[in-house]
């Protein structure tokens, strides 16, 4: 027992000191082996051998791990002390979310009709040489035989433009007019009249210049440039639209038997040209048609705005305001003063005369107040000088003779008795 224990106490002590002697491994470094005993060698092999089978055994960097490292932007270092593999860039994830956008998009030009010769191209260009003369608006021939219905259009803008500048020049002027416009356009029209006449009369007695003596030339009459004679005229004349281009192809073709297998293509061409310009020159039309409307609705706007502030014009005052003013007037352009002794003067002097006046009498609401009847058509007869007052409310002017008498009749009563006690005293 003595023996195993002392061994024991001596294997202890090899393996305390053999441990001591070693440095400890640091993680990432490697470990250099020195030529110590070979127990101690193999235990460290042992050790070593074992680190790195756990370290092999974890599992290697998937495809998912390298992309997201990559699209990261880190650089893994394996635990082992070696580099990773440099980093790959990954592009596609950004591709599918890109957007395309067409800004800077152009229609391509069209391309190069080379079917067609160009030579064959331009000589059915004689074409335009009839065609084009036919419809100096709508286009090329054919087109024309829309013609009553394009110009039923054209008639129609006409009309819109010129009902449109009638409104916005003569109906405004006959609205600011008011009441006097019918007289007022009558003499207009009668001095412009008047003066065209005295115009045409002036221009009938000049004397006219004789231009005999430069009539030297003589022409042959029975030569007719455009005669049954010419062929070429008689064979386009009268024609237009779609009987017009029949005939000017037959012209044409006939000039250019070099390009018969090219004739189909060039009237399938040309009959596209007229299409292009069928629908150019109706577009054209409802550009105007439409401008023709706006001007319309522009004119109507001002004939309403001109009636507008004629009317508020013309009842600037209501009634209460009118009748006031009216009184103005007739006491003092109607003469009648203030407290309108200046109208009350005839009655008076019957009084005192001893006669008996006639009398009228003003009715209010609940009263009556008799004045004398030569007071009333005293007043009568001052009214027109003050009538015009009445044009500042014309919706109540009708109304304003009567409630003047009645806002007055008290005041023309004690008028009458203080202008008879006047002419006692």
């Amino acid at each position: 027992m003595k023996r195993l224990a002392v061994f024991s106490l001596l294997f202890a002590g090899i393996v305390t000191a053999v441990s001591a002697a070693v440095p400890q491994q640091r993680r990432g470094q490697a470990t250099t082996q020195s030529a110590p005993a070979a127990g101690a060698t193999a235990a460290r092999s042992a050790v070593s051998a074992r680190s790195a089978t756990a370290r092999s055994a974890a599992p290697a960097p998937t495809a998912t791990t390298a992309a997201r490292s990559a699209t990261a932007g880190r650089t893994t270092v394996a635990r082992g002390g070696t580099t990773a593999a440099a980093p790959t860039t990954v592009s596609a994830r950004a591709g599918v979310t890109q957007k395309v956008i067409g800004t800077g998009t152009k229609v391509a030009a069209a391309t190069k009709n080379t079917v067609v010769s160009e030579a064959c191209q331009q000589k059915y260009g004689c074409m335009d040489s009839f065609c084009m003369l036919d419809n100096d608006t709508g286009g090329r021939c054919i087109c024309s035989n829309r013609n009553a219905e394009l110009d039923d259009i054209l008639a129609e803008i006409e009309k819109l433009d010129q009902q449109s500048y009638q409104m916005a020049t003569a109906g405004v002027e006959r609205i600011e007019m008011g009441a006097d416009a019918d007289a007022a356009i009558a003499s207009a029209n009668a001095a412009a009249q008047s003066v065209m006449k005295a115009e045409q009369a002036s221009g009938s007695k000049r004397r006219t210049l004789d231009l005999s003596m430069w009539d030297t030339f003589t022409f042959d009459d029975d030569e007719d440039i455009f005669g049954e004679g010419n062929t070429l005229q008689s064979v386009i004349d009268g024609k237009q639209g779609d009987a017009l281009h029949r005939a000017a192809a037959e012209l044409c073709v006939a000039q250019m038997p070099e390009c018969a297998n090219e004739i189909s293509m060039l009237q399938m061409m040309y009959a596209q040209k007229i299409k292009n310009d069928c629908s150019a020159y109706e577009n054209s039309l409802k550009q105007q048609k439409n401008s023709s409307a706006q001007k319309l609705a522009a004119a109507e706007k001002a004939l309403r705005e001109a009636a507008l502030d004629q009317l508020r014009t013309a009842n600037k005052y209501d009634l209460g305001q009118c009748t006031v003013e009216f009184k103005k007037c007739m006491a003092s352009t109607g003469g009648c003063g203030d407290d309108f002794k200046g109208c009350v003067g005839i009655a008076a002097s019957e009084q005192i005369k001893g006669q008996t006046p006639k009398q009228v009498s003003i009715t209010g609401s609940k009263t009556k107040i008799t004045i004398a009847a030569s007071t009333y058509d005293t007043l009568e007869a001052k009214k027109p000088m003050c009538m015009s007052v009445t044009n500042s409310c014309v919706a109540v002017a009708d109304q304003v003779w009567d409630t003047f008498m009645r806002e007055v009749a008290p005041q023309l009563k004690t008028a009458e008795l203080l202008a008879e006690s006047d002419l006692r005293t």
